[in-house]
């Protein structure tokens, strides 16, 4: 497979190509797909689930493809769910200020639309999470943590 000759037009089609080379110059070789999933940003992804590629990704119907996903809901909802977890994930792996947010709320979502995508990585996220034990040892009282976030 030689990179330079995928014939890849869309937004961020170079950090595909980019992410399949890095492999490659790794010596792998075979289906790199498991690979380059996980060397692309997540900034990537968030991009894949909009109006852009709907007519190339989307064009199913998204509760065929994301058996999860509910009917009805369409690829601006996933978006918007996906984008929210990456916010949410930038907050905390930068080490912002997430104690007075709802945080718990924030935590729940996440798992939400982790499912709406794939429930079994859902489940396996929810009974690998640290957080509900580690929020629950918070050093602030919870209560005053709700009081403060609901000021």
């Amino acid at each position: 497979m030689v990179i330079s000759s995928i014939a890849l037009s869309f937004p961020r089609a170079g950090e595909l190509r980019e992410a399949a080379q890095r492999e490659l110059d790794l010596g792998r070789r075979g289906n790199l797909s498991d690979y380059i999933t996980s060397e692309l940003t997540f900034g990537f992804w968030v991009n894949v689930f909009t109006k852009t590629f709907q007519p190339d990704l989307w064009h199913a119907p998204l509760h065929s493809v994301l058996p999860g996903f509910p009917r009805g809901k369409t690829i601006v909802d996933l978006h918007d769910g996906v984008e929210f977890v990456r916010t949410f994930r930038n907050n905390v792996a930068h080490h912002k200020n997430i104690v007075f947010k709802p945080v718990v709320e924030n935590y729940e979502r996440t798992l939400e639309v982790t499912g709406l995508i794939c429930g079994p990585t859902k489940a396996i996220a929810e009974s690998l999470s640290t957080f509900p034990a580690i929020w629950a040892g918070a050093p602030v009282p919870i209560a005053k943590l709700r009081a403060a976030a609901a000021s």
